[in-house]
């Protein structure tokens, strides 16, 4: 039969009854199918179920952990673990027995550690015996298995820092679970305490975006002594994606980076949405102020500019500032992702160009840009305002005075492109 025993006696009766009222005229058809397309499932006596049950029995045979123990061999306990899975007291006692044992050394700690992963308890017992003993591999390989208790993760993490080499922790950077937060922020921390600038970066690209780890490793690769520009794009590419981190190194990528890098790096590294690019756009904009035959650089930082970026807003007031209509009149082309800077721009065009020249570079858009007034004031107005915040309380400067000249060193490390790992 087509449907055979999917449904028991009783239901076949509720379904017949449904059908016979729900169809009406139509249930005669319906109803002889039920009768001779289905039939019902036998129903399950006692002594069935009596013999299921002991066949499941004999298929899971209760563990004699007594017997187990009273052997003395260490192997046969951490097996022992597993066929006890389902007998959380037996499990009790073989991990009490384990770690009594005489011959417990960490390796037989972390293989029974990882037969009771679900058993918070058992977890914390085992990494407390895995702990108390010196060495630190068999600490990176039971972090996998300890995710279920924070307590124990916190103390394999800690005696990972504590005994470990900088290449330790930047391998347990590389295989450990993703998220614990904590543990990744005490390895970086201990990575930016002894290791070289190399380990540093090597350990930002390892880190997920979202780690605090990867701004503390930013803050020690923006503040290390003598550090070049080139380090810090490199830091820049591994941790583009946390605001903070990028925020960090592209402040200081602003106190040391020739103004042509500064655009590289706009264009390769930061989204002009993100905080870092809104101080390296303000750094741009306040440099090429007082700096000569550098105008062309605000041009070319047009085609990074994306959406409604306030970064794309503060580039249009310094391109605004110039009252150039030729200078208007190329941005206006590289803006087009940016279209309130864009109108800035064709503002900009009608006012210092006329009409005639308005017309050709515009189209049937001169004539529109009157009711952009108020649009592109409101813009300008706060992107002056972000502006002067990012001089002042972000870079320490004031948006009124000439800012310093920049240093050769600064101009040599930007003469090449910065390499990405």
């Amino acid at each position: 039969m087509a449907q055979k025993e999917n449904y028991t006696v009783e239901q076949l009766e509720r379904i017949r009854a449904t059908l016979g009222s729900a169809l009406g005229d139509k249930s005669a058809q319906a109803l002889e199918a039920l009768e001779t397309r289905f039939s019902a499932a036998p129903d399950v006596s006692e002594e069935d179920e009596k013999l299921m049950k002991l066949r499941e029995k004999m298929d899971n045979p209760s563990v004699d952990v007594t017997a187990i123990i009273a052997t003395g061999r260490l192997p046969d306990m951490i097996a022992g673990l597993d066929k006890a899975k389902n007998e959380p007291d037996k499990q009790q006692r073989l991990v009490t027995a384990i770690l009594n044992h005489k011959d417990a050394k960490p390796p037989s700690l972390v293989e029974a550690l990882s037969k009771v992963t679900n058993r918070r308890e058992l977890v914390e017992d085992l990494v407390g015996g895995i702990v108390a003993q010196r060495g630190v591999n068999p600490l990176i390989e039971s972090l996998r298995y300890a995710t279920i208790s924070p307590t124990a993760y916190s103390a394999l993490a800690k005696g990972i820092a504590e005994q470990g080499t900088v290449n330790h922790m930047i391998r347990t950077i590389a295989t450990a679970p993703r998220g614990q937060s904590d543990a990744e922020l005490m390895w970086a921390m201990e990575i930016m305490r002894k290791g070289t600038l190399e380990q540093m970066l090597e350990a930002m690209n390892l880190l997920d975006d979202a780690s605090p780890g990867i701004v503390a490793l930013a803050s020690g690769v923006a503040n290390r002594k003598d550090v070049g520009v080139e380090p810090m794009v490199r830091g820049l590419s591994f941790c583009k994606n946390n605001a903070k981190a990028a925020a960090i190194l592209a402040l200081e990528l602003t106190r040391v980076a020739d103004l042509n890098a500064v655009v590289v790096i706009l264009e390769k590294y930061i989204s002009d949405g993100s905080d870092a690019g809104e101080i390296l756009v303000s750094k741009l904009v306040h440099r090429t102020k007082f700096a000569k035959n550098r105008e062309p650089l605000l041009i070319k930082a047009c085609r990074f500019m994306r959406g409604d970026s306030m970064a794309g807003k503060i580039l249009a007031m310094g391109i605004n500032d110039l009252n150039d209509g030729e200078k208007f009149a190329q941005a206006h082309g590289r803006l087009g992702s940016h279209l309130g800077a864009q109108k800035v721009m064709a503002m900009g065009i009608a006012r210092k160009l006329g009409p005639i020249k308005g017309v050709s570079m515009l189209g049937k858009e001169y004539f529109k840009v009157s009711s952009y007034q108020g649009e592109v004031d409101a813009l300008l107005k706060e992107a002056k305002l972000r502006y002067e915040w990012i001089l002042k309380e972000v870079l320490g400067e004031d948006p009124s005075a000439k800012p310093e000249p920049e240093s050769d060193s600064a101009k040599a490390d930007a003469s090449e492109e910065p390499k990405k790992k």
